[in-house]
């Protein structure tokens, strides 16, 4: 079973289990980038629940949200009349057109050879003096309906750097839906 194919099967179980997940990370990396999200225009990349999408809102920012579940995005307009763009992340083609790229848990289904692809879409669809936020996962997780692609922090660091971004800060959090799971979060620039 693919990525999608897991969200297409269970959107409603997952919207309801993310919706109020914890959204410090949002709050600490806009203290580390010192970006005052209003007016911004963000892109939610992977957006799930839209529930990083709906944090940028209140704090007035424009979003545009993207994912690669169809289902997910109709449970999503249904619940909370957001609009999202059902896309893969390898078919995203912006140029320089967003402040932030959101990549909350985005990339974690995807091999090392496709996460550094996104990680360069990522560059190219962010303004000259925005920022990239992605996080993954560390260690091993195995879940038994889907595949998660885990890493170290210096496997991921060399992915950023091969894909041609610099790193400002990296920090660590524990699952905010109550997983055994340390999660690795990265602030970046072109």
């Amino acid at each position: 079973m693919s990525g999608y194919d897991y969200y297409d099967t269970h959107a409603n179980e997952y919207f309801r289990k993310t919706l109020s997940a914890s959204k410090n990370n949002i709050y600490t990396f806009l203290e580390i980038s010192g970006i005052n999200p209003k007016d911004k225009k963000i892109l939610d990349l992977g957006c799930g629940s839209c529930r990083d999408t709906l944090e940028f809102k209140k704090l007035g920012a424009n979003v545009l949200s993207l994912d690669g579940s169809k289902e997910l995005a109709k449970v999503v307009k249904e619940e909370l009349g957001i609009d999202v763009m059902v896309k893969d992340i390898l078919d995203i083609n912006y140029k320089s057109e967003f402040d932030i790229i959101w990549a909350c848990a985005s990339l974690v289904h995807f091999n090392r050879k496709d996460t550094v692809e996104a990680l360069r879409k990522c560059k190219s669809a962010v303004k000259s003096d925005g920022m990239i936020y992605v996080s993954i996962k560390l260690g091993a997780s195995k879940e038994a309906d889907r595949h998660f692609e885990t890493y170290t922090e210096e496997e991921f660091m060399d992915m950023i750097s091969s894909a041609g971004l610099i790193p400002i800060a990296t920090w660590h959090n524990d699952d905010s839906i109550g997983r055994t799971v340390d999660w690795f979060n990265v602030a970046c620039k072109k």
